[in-house]
């Protein structure tokens, strides 16, 4: 077993778990024995020009500068953590499984404090190549990798993000080992969803609405993005409005190249700015009560804060670190919400929501930072009383009709025959109709009413099918009743092969 620490001190405090490091997990139970250092200011100071090699004969003149940090002493105040003494007693073994997805990087699940804790597609048969229940993804019995468009997610040590959030929420409790997750027991299952690598690869929001599409037709509960985006994309705020999970997205750590945080109210990313009632977004706290400062904060768009700093869990390799940041922080919102959702068979995720941002502990340094006021109390949540809380869901009728149909499409392999699956995703439920022609047509080539226009509908996964006899260009024609127009290009040529192809 290996865990990376940074350089703070840390005192462990007592929990009731006999995980080798539960004690260095200051967020479960903070008795106030430690401090760590963080950045207060960071200081530029410009040096001489050197002339720096970009490869044979290229050469570019770099400033070199030197990096000061004024550090500032954090010391740990007793009491600020999520409680989770309490919240373990009031669940007990929870009354039913619960699917949450992890929406981010490939996660390890041979890691040893994350055994069981993998979701698994019952409807899928492993390994045989087929595509068992239909839903577009072949052999997706873990999940899927979006970013790779396939079932495969080789989990590398560079690769950590996904790891870390999935032992914050359900590392296994009282194996002896490593660190406690927040729910203890084996009610709750990680659906692995790859879309990004923690290498600072981009995602897209299209991958994302796919990810979320998959994550809610193979039952997932709740949703975990910690990451954000500057693009306010009204395809995946309709997509997360009309969805039945819970999102618990992460607030954001400022903006690339800049050190501090942002206040989103003013300067908003996404999906962290959205506002939506079946969405949590979760600051960064401290072990001292404030928030880090490279959290983004706002007293409109945020609506708690969470134990995020030097929170120590799983990453791949049997190993364990310590990281910082808002993605560290929305997994003890999620685990939280697991836990409520596992509690309660008759709960709804409005309660939920309602329920964890009433019991938070109002904390003066979050005044004015986040909606709530407050921070995470796991505790106070589980033991709250119910009838107390608002579990009303509003209603979708009047949705915003903002958002364009969206066509996908990618090639499937079946018993040596070449399949091609078009996927249309439209998070209004408003298309009107659904056309495709051979060739590489324009918009006037359907108002005109050619010959060789065929209409098609799509399966309950917004999925259809077209046997490959003979490769070549298809046109799909989306309109709905909002008046939108998606005119996609399907290509089906592999390298070298000429046009033509026939639909099944």
């Amino acid at each position: 077993m290996n865990i990376l620490l940074p350089s703070f001190l840390l005192v462990s405090a007592f929990l009731s778990v006999n995980d080798a490091s539960a004690g260095d997990q200051w967020a479960l139970r903070n008795d106030g024995g430690f401090y760590f250092e963080e950045m207060k200011e960071r200081h530029y100071l410009n040096g001489d020009q050197e002339l720096i090699a970009q490869g044979p004969g290229a050469w570019t003149e770099q400033s070199l500068y030197e990096v000061r940090d004024v550090l500032e002493k954090k010391e740990a105040v007793s009491g600020i953590d999520i409680n989770i003494e309490e919240a373990w007693k009031q669940y007990g073994n929870g009354s039913r499984e619960v699917v949450v997805a992890m929406i981010d990087t490939e996660i390890d699940f041979s890691h040893e404090d994350l055994q069981g804790r993998v979701w698994f597609n019952e409807d899928e048969i492993p390994g045989n190549g087929i595509d068992d229940d239909q839903n577009g993804y072949v052999d997706d019995v873990n999940g899927w990798n979006f970013s790779g468009d396939n079932n495969q997610s080789a989990v590398s040590v560079g690769n950590i993000h996904g790891t870390h959030g999935a032992g914050t929420i359900c590392a296994v409790s009282n194996n002896g080992v490593g660190i406690s997750g927040i729910v203890p027991g084996d009610k709750i299952k990680i659906m692995p969803i790859k879309v990004m690598e923690d290498n600072g690869g981009n995602s897209s929001t299209t991958l994302l609405i796919r990810a979320i599409k998959y994550a809610q037709e193979n039952g997932a509960d709740i949703c975990n993005l910690s990451f954000v985006s500057m693009y306010n994309d009204s395809t995946l705020y309709n997509t997360m409005k009309q969805s039945p999970m819970l999102f618990v997205v992460a607030a954001g750590n400022g903006e690339a190249g800049h050190d501090f945080g942002n206040n989103i109210d003013e300067k908003p990313v996404y999906p962290a700015a959205f506002d939506l009632e079946n969405m949590i977004t979760v600051a960064n706290l401290t072990c001292d009560g404030s928030l880090n400062g490279t959290s983004n904060y706002g007293k409109i768009n945020v609506d708690l804060a969470a134990p995020g700093t030097n929170i120590l869990s799983t990453v791949p390799g049997n190993a364990y670190k310590q990281m910082s940041g808002t993605s560290m922080a929305a997994p003890m919102v999620t685990g939280t919400a697991a836990m409520l959702y596992s509690r309660y068979a008759d709960i709804n995720i409005y309660e939920i929501k309602d329920i964890l941002l009433r019991t938070v502990t109002p904390l003066e340094k979050l005044n004015g930072k986040v909606a709530s006021g407050g921070m995470l109390n796991s505790g106070a949540a589980l033991a709250f009383d119910r009838s107390k809380a608002s579990g009303k869901k509003r209603s979708v009728s009047g949705s915003n009709k903002n958002s364009a149909p969206v066509v996908e499409s990618f090639l499937q392999e079946r018993e040596g025959e070449k399949i091609l699956m078009i996927r249309v995703v439209d998070p209004d439920n408003d298309i009107k109709h659904m056309l495709i022609t051979r060739g590489l047509k324009d918009l006037s080539y359907f108002t005109s009413g050619s010959e060789g226009i065929s209409r098609f509908s799509v399966n309950e996964h917004g999925l259809i099918s077209y046997r490959i006899q003979v490769h070549g260009v298809y046109t799909v024609l989306i309109t709905d009743e909002a008046g939108h127009v998606t005119l996609e290009h399907i290509s089906t040529y592999p390298e070298n092969l000429g046009p033509g192809a026939v639909a099944k």
